[in-house]
């Protein structure tokens, strides 16, 4: 009975919280109980439902509840259950349908995918990044019938691509070339790249005007490949044309964010009053040290706090040093991408822990994301869902946090 109880505990709790806050009025808060001790509440309650006395419930043993307050307890959720006897065998089940339900009705919003124009660069991505073959094609038609199948309202492009990685691999390409000295082919490189990643920003621009209520897309940069210039001109002319933000990844640049050169990203995010969304996390990747490390952002949250910064993947790796720096930062924002697909799965934490450390760093500072394709869309969702979280807490990471990172406020 135990075990069943703690399965849908999470589901149930709201509702037996707002009954007892109805009855003991100042003594038990109902934002206090539906968001802090749902799991404590949750199955005492029910367990006081179903004992024989009030008098001997755990709550009126712990204190929590009187003997009255108990009793008001049992007799409302009573009558709940047997509200739902005629739609399911079991009460417990009929209560976490009809909670499920009430998670039905958030707009979830994915903060952070990397779709494309085409299949092509979507497999391209994941082949990079993931060992095996592509499980998904990353292509805008894929994603939209994804968003259609499992309940996601609205999607967030991310135009990135790792320019310097592409344009070494160019040079190393032309290396028996002899019509061009080394200096012309890293030129050469340099321009095609960059040239590729403008268009795949404006790309992203379009694709939210042919779906306005769908999508969101940011600005792709790299102030040591592009310059400061090129940088300037390409937000300035993506942001007037519908793009949200900035979007830079630390680890593909060769420097820190609070480098000098990076500078430029901060002012024009600070100017334009835009978030920024980057990469954080352990290195590790082909030798790479840590530049999105998420200590390596505090001089800039310092130095810029009108500046909203959303690091992604929960600091993989560092989520210690995230939390820290939520708590005095309340500009700092990150995401639960490539991170979701995981929960509860020898990857990642267990769906216990990814709770713990997402309430460690603040619900009100987490937005969901899936890092579509290189990540499993239906796989995060549903994990998001199964978490040991409240359904207010999960409406504000699913469908809330991320107004305030657009806001300009």
């Amino acid at each position: 009975m135990t075990k069943r109880l703690d399965q849908v505990a999470t589901g149930v709790a709201p509702e037996v919280a707002a009954m007892a806050v109805s009855a003991s009025g100042s003594r038990l808060r109902g934002e206090l109980i539906k968001d802090r001790l749902q799991l404590l509440v949750a199955p005492v309650c029910l367990v006081v439902a179903r004992v024989a006395s009030p008098a001997r419930g755990p709550l009126c043993r712990v204190g929590l509840l009187s003997v009255q307050e108990a009793g008001y307890v049992q007799q409302k959720v009573s009558h709940l259950m047997s509200s739902t006897r005629s739609i399911s065998p079991s009460p417990i089940v009929a209560l976490a349908s009809m909670m499920r339900a009430t998670m039905s009705e958030i707009q979830v919003v994915d903060f952070h995918t990397h779709v494309h124009p085409t299949a092509r660069g979507g497999l391209a991505l994941q082949r990079r990044f993931q060992p095996g073959a592509p499980q998904r094609s990353g292509s805008l038609s894929e994603m939209l019938a994804w968003m259609a199948k499992i309940g996601v309202a609205k999607a967030m492009i991310v135009p990135w691509m790792p320019a310097q990685d592409l344009v070494g691999e160019l040079v190393a390409k032309w290396k028996g070339d002899g019509k061009l000295t080394e200096a012309d082919k890293l030129r050469k490189a340099q321009n095609l790249i960059v040239q590729r990643w403008r268009r795949l920003n404006k790309w992203g621009t379009e694709a939210v005007k042919a779906h306005p209520k769908k999508l969101m897309t940011l600005v792709g940069l790299d102030p040591i490949l592009m310059g400061e210039a090129l940088v300037r001109r390409e937000a300035e002319e993506r942001l007037a044309t519908g793009a949200i933000g900035l979007k830079i990844a630390p680890l593909f640049l060769g420097c820190p964010p609070d480098d000098p050169r990076m500078e430029i990203v901060w002012r024009l995010a600070d100017k334009y009053r835009v978030f920024v969304l980057a990469q954080s996390g352990k290195g590790g990747y082909q030798g790479r040290p840590a530049w999105g490390h998420p200590q390596h952002f505090e001089q800039v949250l310092r130095s810029y706090p009108h500046v909203k910064i959303q690091l992604a993947h929960l600091g993989m790796g560092h989520e210690d040093v995230m939390a820290k720096l939520t708590a005095k930062y309340p500009n700092l924002y990150t995401d639960t991408s490539t991170r979701a697909a995981h929960f509860g799965t020898s990857h990642d934490w267990s769906y216990r822990e990814a709770a713990k450390w997402i309430r460690r760093i603040g619900v009100e500072r987490v937005v969901y994301a899936s890092n579509y394709p290189v990540a499993d869309p239906a796989a995060a969702k549903a994990n998001m869902e199964a978490l040991p979280l409240t359904p207010a807490e999960k409406r504000l990471i699913m469908s809330e946090n991320y107004k305030r990172l657009v806001s300009k406020g």
